[in-house]
């Protein structure tokens, strides 16, 4: 389905919509079935959207705005003098903004704050398993604060400016500036392990229930034992990640801008597990989502030689690549070939 307008950003799916941040200062709605716009409204996205299953939130200049997902009418704004540092997050009634060094904790369904702490400030999205926000600061410290009422639980220094950290079964995950990924102990913030790797991790990381999957920007993806802390496998990526990993399945994929296939791998093994193919260039992070029906699909915004943009969504189906081999062991009968009598 045609877009109208360069993308400013990646795009989030809130419902049955697939919304694009536009550059020319607008967001698109286009349906999550049919590719169908089906609202637009002008506001400016000077962040990384965020979205629940009702609204999209969107940082602009004069505040946080939340749409309706559906409409794209205004449900609530809420004024913010401050620059927004890092993309919102949306979780289970709660939106969690950072505007000039402050943490605003606020309530989904109608916009009122519920606290805020001067922490310092931040640069990434915070992470969020239950009702401990774990919040990176770029002074190299990550501090652990209760959701509901925003006391602080715990701090860990990490030495180096974090990334945007993954919070999840009593574990920490965490990557910094100076090229080491982390585990800590959700309850305390200490460091349960910690590995030095070639460059600085890309995005958010994330996890099955055997390994932690991350992406560095020396175009490699890691695969680390939950249990140990041990590599238990990496790959080379042809291209440069911009953002974390993501599971497909049991397969693990890897985001980038580029008109190259995207490559995902078995997320056991490390083994090459096929590709997915966008026709054009993604301009943007494409956004991973299950339909109604249950089909996983990826969404991305494209842009072609013609310069059309383009929202396209794609129903993977990641199938290894066969690996090439000699003739002589290829599968199959041996058929003798006729034999040419010889001439006199």
């Amino acid at each position: 389905m045609p877009s109208v307008g360069q993308p400013s950003g990646a795009p989030v799916v809130a419902g049955s919509a697939v919304i694009v941040p536009l550059k020319i200062g607008r967001l698109t709605a286009h349906g999550i079935t049919d590719g169908a716009v089906i609202w637009t409204r002008d506001v400016t996205a000077l962040q990384p959207l965020a979205s629940d299953g009702e609204h999209v939130y969107v940082a602009s200049a004069i505040g946080l705005h939340a749409l309706d997902a559906k409409t794209g009418e205004v449900s609530w704004q809420l004024p913010i003098a401050a620059k927004f540092s890092a993309p919102p997050l949306a979780h289970a009634g709660w939106v969690v903004a950072a505007a000039g060094g402050e943490l605003l904790a606020i309530r989904a369904s109608d916009g009122h704050v519920v606290w805020r702490k001067n922490l310092g400030a931040m640069e990434f999205r915070p992470g969020l398993d239950g009702d401990l926000l774990v919040v990176p600061l770029i002074e190299g410290r990550v501090v652990a604060v209760n959701l509901p009422d925003g006391t602080e639980k715990w701090t860990a220094l990490l030495g180096a400016s974090p990334g945007e950290p993954l919070a999840i079964g009593g574990r920490v995950y965490v990557g910094t500036q100076d090229k080491w990924f982390y585990s800590l102990y959700a309850d305390t913030g200490r460091i349960e392990s910690r590995r030095s790797v070639g460059a600085i991790p890309a995005g958010r990381a994330t996890v099955d229930e055997q390994q932690v999957y991350f992406a560095a920007l020396d175009n490699v993806l890691y695969a680390v034992s939950r249990r140990t802390g041990t590599i238990k496998w990496r790959q080379g990526l042809p291209y440069r990640p911009t953002a974390g990993p993501v599971l497909i399945g049991a397969n693990v994929l890897v985001s980038a801008y580029v008109d190259a296939p995207l490559k995902a791998f078995n997320a056991a093994t490390g083994e090459p597990a096929g590709t997915v193919a966008f026709s054009a260039t993604l301009s943007a992070n494409p956004v991973f989502a299950t339909l109604p029906d249950g089909t996983g699909v990826v969404i991305g915004v494209t842009a072609g030689l013609d310069n059309k943009v383009m929202v396209t969504m794609l129903a993977p189906t990641l199938v290894p690549p066969i690996a090439l081999q000699p003739l002589t062991v290829l599968p199959g009968e041996a058929v003798p070939l006729p034999q040419i009598p010889a001439l006199r």
